[in-house]
């Protein structure tokens, strides 16, 4: 930890880098509050998707998976481009979407980075898919 050698129990602090083989993992620990819940909730893993809403939803993924928190997801003129939908039938899915995963009362800039992350986080949208 740290380029020493640890033996026993240790507690990580944010920063610390844990070397594992030759995979060095960075530890980090949000302020307290500021930190979110990593487990979506089980509702979301049974939410069923029509195969329009599927593209729509893996079309917004794609390019936020790339760069998970760097890269922002697709816009609707991409995702339309992409699916071959008119943007006017990217927006009506999406509100339908945001709905189903209960995220429609967040302000419009934080909707579609929510809706991907816990599309991804909890697998309904597959790494598969967004090759």
């Amino acid at each position: 930890m740290n380029a020493e050698r640890v033996q026993g129990r240790r507690r990580l602090r944010d920063g610390d880098v844990v070397v594992v083989g030759r995979t060095p993992l960075l530890f980090r620990s949000p302020a307290p509050g500021a930190s979110q819940a990593t487990v979506v909730p089980e509702s979301t893993a049974t939410v069923a998707l029509s195969a329009g809403q599927r593209r729509v939803l893996v079309a917004l993924c794609r390019p936020y998976a790339r760069e998970p928190g760097l890269a922002p997801p697709a816009t609707n003129e991409q995702i339309a481009a992409e699916i071959f939908l008119s943007v006017g039938a990217v927006k009506a899915t999406l509100r339908v979407l945001y709905q189903r995963f209960g995220i429609d009362e967040l302000p419009q800039i934080q909707k579609r980075t929510r809706l991907a992350r816990i599309a991804l986080e909890s697998g309904i949208v597959s790494g598969r898919e967004l090759e």
